[in-house]
Formats: C-alpha cells, sequence, structure tokens
C-alpha cells in the first residue's frame, strides 16, 4: 500500500487499537460492550483514485462499497469502508453482500487471522459525504478540519482484493483495547 508516513499518535491506548490485528468487533465490544454494526451504505458505488491503487489497479473501476459505523458502548467509535470489484462481490468474497448487520470480522478472521495493517492519519475524506451525521456528532461538528487516526488492510480471497480502511473517531482512544 502506498500510505504516506505519518506521525506517531500521541496516545499510547490509541497507537494500541491501530496495532491491533485479530477482529476489531471482538476488540471493541470487550471494551465498550454494546457493540452493534450500523449500515450506512452498500452497494456500487465510485472509490477514490488510492483505493484503486491500492486494490493493484483493478481493470474494471465497478465497486463494490460497504460503509459502516461501528458503535459500542453507546456511541459511535469507528467508520469503516470495505471496497473491492463489483464482479467478485457474487464470488469469492459473496458472503459481503449478505453481512447486513453482522461485523465483516466474521468473514475476514474466521479462517485465520490477518497480518498487520498500513496506518496513517488521515481526514474523513472518503466516507466524509455518506457518515456526515455521525462523523460531526462524534467530532463536535468539525470534522473537516480535524483529522482521525485511521488504518487500512488489504485481504485477498481466492486472488480477489478486499480493501478495508477504519477510522477510529477519538472516543476510542479513551480506553485501552481489551
Amino acid at each position: 500500500m502506498r500510505w504516506r508516513s505519518a506521525p506517531r499518535p500521541s496516545g499510547r491506548r490509541l497507537r494500541a487499537w491501530l496495532a491491533s490485528d485479530g477482529s476489531l468487533s471482538r476488540r471493541l465490544d470487550a471494551a465498550f460492550g454494546g457493540f452493534r454494526v450500523e449500515v450506512v451504505a452498500q452497494g456500487v458505488a465510485p472509490i477514490t483514485a488510492d483505493e484503486w491503487r491500492a486494490l493493484g489497479r483493478p481493470a474494471s473501476r465497478r465497486m463494490h462499497v460497504r460503509e459502516v459505523v461501528l458503535h459500542a458502548g453507546g456511541q459511535p467509535l469507528v467508520v469503516a469502508r470495505s471496497v473491492l470489484p463489483a464482479v467478485h462481490a457474487g464470488m469469492a468474497w459473496r458472503a459481503v453482500r449478505g453481512l447486513g448487520t453482522r461485523p465483516l470480522a466474521q468473514l475476514l478472521f474466521a479462517p485465520k487471522p490477518v497480518g498487520p495493517h498500513a496506518v496513517r492519519r488521515h481526514a474523513l475524506g472518503p466516507v466524509r459525504q455518506a457518515l456526515s451525521l455521525h462523523v460531526d456528532e462524534a467530532l463536535g461538528r468539525a470534522p473537516a478540519r480535524r483529522a482521525v487516526w485511521g488504518r487500512r488492510a488489504l485481504f485477498v480471497r481466492a486472488g480477489v482484493p478486499l480493501l478495508l480502511t477504519e477510522w477510529f473517531l477519538p472516543a476510542v482512544g479513551r480506553r485501552s483495547p481489551a
């Protein structure tokens, strides 16, 4: 992935969240309780040039996109966006379409844990419009000027990439991952 290096997050708790592997949904539930997934959008949608490059520059730019907000402890904590070639949303990654409000982790970590994430400080650009109400609320009405930390991972199943980007809202850094 081509994420540029960024300064290190200042809080040790946030650094621990960003470095954690395995199921983020399980960790959020253990640390905050009351975990739930809110699906904001799912279907064929445009992606950014950065996402296209991270997916390995697929021939088709027709992509299946799923945008969710992960809530726990009664508050939004993580904004997540998964992207995969639309043609493969019915094949190698067909279960993504039927997830509903179940976490993506049920597909990603069932067979085996997946490796490290690329981490960088990232403004909420790609999901800003679709999630503006949640983001505005979680960031205290200043999302355009305030960046949040995010991480990105590329998963491959049967040769088909799925790109997952997660943005950690400020409340996450108030507790350590369980």
